[in-house]
């Protein structure tokens, strides 16, 4: 399994709600376009031994493929930035700010 993970901060004017309405609209279309196996969202807690050095951004969405073929038609789709994906793409796009993502394998799992 491989999964791609983004990290982000919403901008002023955005709420928790409605980037979960968009990312969810994004993900589940890339899903039932055969090109994704599931995705989750994340939102940071404050906690005074489990946030040890944590990264500037708040929030932290994963995206999971089967293999590295899948993830790359997943890449190739996006990119090529066409509908039915460019709009949703875009409205995840503009909620968020100080973006940074990573791509890597899963080495362990059980949910």
């Amino acid at each position: 399994m491989i999964s791609m993970h983004g990290l982000y901060e919403l901008k002023p004017e955005q709420d928790q709600s409605e980037f979960e309405q968009a990312f969810t609209a994004y993900a589940k279309q890339l899903y039932d376009m055969g090109l994704n196996i599931g995705w989750q969202s994340f939102s940071r807690r404050p906690h005074p031994g489990y946030n040890l050095a944590p990264p500037d951004q708040e929030g932290l969405v994963a995206m999971f493929f089967e293999d590295d073929e899948q993830a790359n038609r997943c890449w190739d789709v996006v990119s090529a930035d066409e509908e039915p994906i460019a709009s949703l793409h875009r409205g995840v796009n503009q909620k968020v700010t100080n973006i940074s993502f990573f791509y890597s394998d899963v080495n362990t799992h059980n949910v």
